[in-house]
């Protein structure tokens, strides 16, 4: 700035720059920024809503999301509830090689696998069903995303109505000897 004799600004030297694609850019980066966490809390949301135990790894076996249902059963186990980020062998260390083995399976062969499980739990027999389904990006499968539905109640009516049959065919067997 140069001034006057009465110490009023009379000329100004300097550059302008034209920010405007940087501004837009920063406006784009931050709609981009929010779009993707709604995107993320409305699958969060999504997850939770399911009463199923459901979790995702990553290439590592690292837990990256668990939703509600999984934290409140892993807390039933005594386990601890801080599992995201964890080797999943190290949070549910009753895990065998088989189960390392399937998902080892899902991200090479990208294809689904659905097993049935019976565990004791307190002496008393739990079934499941696992479905270990593949995420791909670029058709190569980055996640596997797990799905524990508890089927005891489903099984043990099937084996009670199995019994009920088996009782009744040995009946008519009897009555028409």
């Amino acid at each position: 700035l140069k001034f006057n004799e009465n110490d009023q600004p009379i000329t100004m030297i300097g550059t302008i720059q034209d920010i405007t694609e940087r501004k837009v850019a920063e406006i784009e980066l931050i709609k981009a920024k929010e779009k993707a966490e709604e995107s993320e809390q409305l699958f969060k949301s999504t997850i939770n809503s399911f009463n199923e135990f459901i979790h995702v790894i990553d290439k590592e076996h690292k837990i990256v999301l668990a939703n509600d249902e999984c934290i409140k059963q892993t807390q039933q186990l005594n386990f601890d509830t801080n599992i995201i980020g964890k080797y999943i062998f190290k949070v549910y260390p009753f895990l065998n090689s088989t189960i390392l083995e399937q998902y080892n399976t899902v991200f090479s062969s990208g294809n689904e696998l659905i097993t049935y499980e019976k565990n004791i739990f307190n002496e008393e027999d739990f079934y499941t069903e696992t479905k270990k389904t593949p995420i791909l990006n670029t058709g190569k499968v980055v996640r596997v995303i797990t799905t524990i539905k508890n089927i005891t109640e489903q099984t043990k009516a099937e084996q009670e109505l199995i019994i009920a049959k088996e009782k009744a065919e040995e009946s008519d067997r009897l009555k028409s000897a």
